[in-house]
């Protein structure tokens, strides 16, 4: 099982095997590899690479590699221990061979893939195989290993039932296996998904690529309705407008039923509207539902249309007169908490899963426990796609354009803003408290406490993942952001669109609205029974923290030299035209690109001390720039009123808010009711779009992070590769050093993105690419 994107140690068998092949050829040059291939199809059907069957036969004899004289050599065997044989056609031509496979696990899936290709020597052992290895859809049980005794340990020459080869559906079996066999032995489940034949002189080549289980959810779509034989698929009417006035008490199900009515048809199923009386539906699920919402003004104690302010109304500690019908609050952006929102989507598929053997598959995708990356003062840029519940976000005002405050506070720190106030040099001073408060409870993103889960472990006790901790304000659910209902809406109703290919873009589209600082990808996972298997979201840029007492378990490799078990490696270092432009950004000292790495102010001109080296023409540029004394914003031929006007409809450009509705009066009509004796505390602050504002909070976030020893930054452009003789085992997410690369690196250290091997003839070679954190 994975643990990525958390950190994790390769197992102790892997160091110590890969120890023993250290300057030793012999040992090396004993291992042979051997490949079995097994179908469902029938009886079942198993191909090994190496046989043990005699060379020829007569009629009725037992089996052998090149038959008689009206027949090929044997297939293979079913699964009960069968002979499977061509028809008659050609005589005295060999059975069929596994000519290589190939399998991965790398970023970007959700499950590993797999190719492998046979050759067949006559036309009618092509036709048999086509049977058992090109129907799409169909199981297939690839396993590989060395001429090792422990590669064999629990070896069934034979299966009884589907559930000798199901039950390596789990994690757990698979990790249990590798570790018995001390690395000798893997497998692969999965079903085909594509194949193809084509000839070779007087050989027929079938090519074979297969997909793990859990990418089944990529072929039902999301706007499947389903027929009659699947599970609470039947549309449903919506609810009539005289029920919603008839529970106009309790506006948490007025909401619902409105939020229900305007679902894509698709969504409208019975499961989803039984959520209106599920423990999973909230009172801080849906955000502004509350139908004609008007607001009864604290300042002057008489209605007013909800949708602008009188004139005078004081948004912030000073008072601003907004021109009469501003619009600065409004209703046409509703919104759905991600966690509910997944349940809708769940709800909706027609079918719960599958069942592999024993194992079930679920195709619902959990983010109950999808921890993504935070920092204290973040906020939505873009009202179209999220709002944040943070109860830290920057309180900005037309007044603060106009003083230039805002530049001011953002502006890139220099070095000497380091050494004399590294963390606090972009300030959240009276912060708006965006949390959703309700009677049911409190979301808030980031979250307010530390978070701190217990490391996970193997069966026999060997560390599997690191502990994760995060201080408080540094990480949040992604069940607690709410997403714009509209922009979920025309996702859902995109045609021939996959449950996957829907969710990732509507995650992507959330990571938009904040600068891109989450990098989301679905992938599979145990369920907490170790019984089935699910998807799980997870954010490649949440880092935990390292431990650094975990320093000596970190599994080091020589690069050259006698020591080095590489059959061939790379170092890689991409410098992309985004990266150049955040250094040279830096140096600059303005913010240009909106990248999320932590990258340092210089990669190579360092002195023997660390000292960044600076560039002499460079320097007359920043002295230069730091000589000007023009910081205004203010045009010289301005007033001060036109100045303010200016700014007011730049600041009313750029804000967005949000109303907060508590109860609810007759008919169904929501009243706001706040305890604060100003208009923004009966608001949120639903996005604010100044990518500016938000990088400078982000890099000063990164400041705060660099002070304390145990951070690790985001991956970064760095990547090693590296392909050593076949072991199972390493998996993505575990730690490792390479001594030999450029000196600059050492202090860091290579996680694992992605791990393939292939088998091809009898060598076995495995390849692991790892990507550079700080």
């Amino acid at each position: 099982m994975s643990s990525f994107p958390n950190f994790s140690n390769v197992a102790p068998y892997i160091v110590e095997e890969t120890n023993k092949r250290k300057d030793n050829v012999q040992y090396l040059s004993e291992l042979n590899a051997w490949v079995r291939i097994s179908s469902g199809v029938g009886d079942g059907l198993i191909i090994v690479s190496n046989t043990d069957y005699k060379l020829l036969s007569a009629a009725g004899d037992e089996p052998s590699i090149y038959g008689n004289n009206k027949m090929a050599g044997i297939i293979g065997k079913t699964w009960n221990g069968k002979p499977v044989y061509s028809s008659e056609g050609q005589g005295y031509r060999p059975s069929p061979i596994i000519t290589s496979i190939d399998i991965d696990e790398g970023a970007g899936s959700i499950s590993r893939k797999a190719k492998f290709s046979l050759t067949a020597h006559t036309r009618e052992q092509m036709e048999e195989l086509t049977k058992y290895f090109l129907e799409p859809g169909f199981t297939i049980f690839l396993e590989w290993g060395w001429n090792r005794p422990e590669a064999f340990i629990d070896w069934n020459s034979t299966f009884e039932n589907a559930d000798d080869i199901a039950k390596f559906q789990s994690f757990k079996e698979t990790a249990e296996r590798r570790l018995k066999s001390l690395g000798m032995y893997d497998n692969y489940l999965g079903y085909i998904t594509a194949g193809g034949i084509s000839i070779e002189n007087d050989k027929w080549k079938i090519d074979v690529e297969c997909t793990g289980f859990t990418e089944l959810p990529a072929y039902l779509n999301i706007d499947e309705t389903g027929d009659e034989n699947k599970k609470d698929s039947d549309k449903v009417e919506d609810f009539s407008s005289r029920k919603i006035s008839s529970v106009y008490k309790s506006y948490k199900i007025a909401r619902f039923m409105r939020m229900f009515n305007e679902l894509p048809d698709v969504r409208k199923v019975k499961t989803v509207k039984e959520l209106i009386d599920s423990d999973d539906y909230k009172d801080f699920d849906l955000i502004n539902f509350d139908g004609d919402t008007r607001v009864n003004q604290i300042n002057n104690k008489t209605d007013g249309n909800w949708l602008f302010f009188k004139n005078d109304a004081t948004i912030t500690d000073e008072e601003i007169k907004f021109p009469r019908n501003t619009e600065l609050v409004n209703e046409k952006n509703k919104f759905v908490r991600f966690g509910f929102l997944n349940n809708i989507i769940n709800d909706g598929i027609s079918v719960d899963g599958y069942i592999i053997g024993e194992r079930e598959i679920s195709i619902k995708i959990d983010t109950s426990k999808t921890y993504i990356s935070a920092f204290k003062g973040m906020f939505s840029t873009d009202i179209d796609k999220l709002f944040i519940p943070n109860g830290n976000t920057p309180n900005v005002s037309s007044q603060k354009i106009i003083e230039n405050e805002i530049i001011q506070q953002t502006t890139e720190p220099t070095n000497d803003d380091l050494e004399s106030n590294p963390v606090d040099v972009v300030k959240l001073s009276n912060p708006i408290d965006n949390r959703v408060i309700t009677k049911e409870g409190i979301i808030e993103f980031p979250r307010s406490t530390r978070l701190s889960e217990p490391a996970e472990q193997y069966s026999d006790g060997n560390l599997y993942k690191d502990k994760i901790e995060k201080n408080q304000y540094e990480y949040g659910k992604l069940d607690d952001l709410y997403v714009n209902f509209e922009f979920v809406k025309r996702i859902l109703n995109t045609k021939n669109f996959s449950v996957k290919d829907a969710l990732y873009q509507i995650l992507n589209g959330m990571s938009s609205a904040v600068e891109g600082l989450w990098d989301f990808q679905i992938q599979e996972t145990d369920g907490e029974d170790d019984k089935s298997t699910i998807l799980k979201v997870i954010d490649l840029n949440f880092v935990q923290n390292h431990d650094e007492n975990d320093e000596e378990k970190i599994w080091e490799l020589d690069l050259i030299g006698t020591n080095s078990v590489f059959d061939a490696a790379s170092f890689k270092l991409d410098m992309g035209g985004a990266m150049m432009n955040q250094i040279i950004g830096q140096r600059l000292q303005t913010t240009t690109n909106s990248s999320n790495k932590q990258i340092p102010r210089a990669l190579f001109s360092v002195d023997k001390d660390g000292t960044p080296l600076k560039d002499r023409v460079l320097n007359k540029i920043e002295k230069r720039k730091s000589t000007s004394t023009s910081t205004e914003v203010q045009p010289i031929d301005q007033d001060e009123e036109e100045i303010k006007e200016e700014a007011l409809k730049l600041f009313l450009d750029k804000i967005t808010l949000l109303p907060k509705s508590y109860s609810v009066s007759n008919y169904g009509a929501s009243v706001l009711v706040s305890t604060k004796d100003n208009q923004r505390g009966m608001a949120y602050m639903g996005a604010y779009k100044d990518s500016q504002l938000f990088n400078a909070l982000r890099a000063n976030h990164l400041l705060e992070q660099s002070q304390e020893k145990n951070k690790v930054s985001p991956l970064m452009p760095i990547e090693f590769e590296f392909t050593i003789h076949g072991i199972s085992g390493i998996k993505r997410g575990d730690k490792f050093k390479v001594r030999g690369i450029p000196e600059k690196y050492s202090n860091g250290f290579f996680q694992v993105l992605s791990v393939s091997h292939t088998v091809d003839g009898m060598l076995w070679k495995t390849q692991i690419t790892g990507g550079y954190r700080q």
